[in-house]
């Protein structure tokens, strides 16, 4: 069984993206976990993470006034990225920062040497 966990940045039209087995929380501010539960791979992953930002950069409208907002997404597999939950959400949170590092609108799986860039660029500081 394969789980992702997408930390999400400015979120809207969730209802539209998730499945009824998936799960939602709100983690901070503008930060959200989405827990995909039954994916078949990063492949699947992948193609939320895509409906996520196509919808997030959607313009719309509030009182007259027209509204862009954007999307960073990390994501991170169960079990290749860890095996409990802390370590899933410290590498999906490693992800986001790449994506966010990377330019708006984009996702980013974690990979062990961006946990390695992290250790270096924080022990150089």
């Amino acid at each position: 069984m394969q789980w992702a966990i997408c930390c999400c940045r400015k979120w809207r039209g969730l209802n539209a993206i998730i499945r009824c087995e998936d799960t939602v929380v709100r983690h901070g501010g503008d930060e959200f976990i989405l827990l995909l539960p039954n994916i078949t791979g990063s492949q699947e992953a992948k193609v939320v993470a895509q409906k996520i930002l196509n919808e997030l950069t959607r313009t719309f409208h509030i009182q007259g006034e027209e509204l862009h907002i954007g999307g960073s997404i990390g994501i991170a597999l169960f079990p290749s990225d860890g095996n409990d939950m802390e370590t899933l959400l410290k590498c999906s949170d490693v992800a986001m920062y790449y994506a966010k590092k990377s330019g708006r609108n984009n996702y980013q799986f974690f990979s062990p040497e961006m946990n390695q860039k992290t250790i270096e660029n924080t022990s150089v500081a």
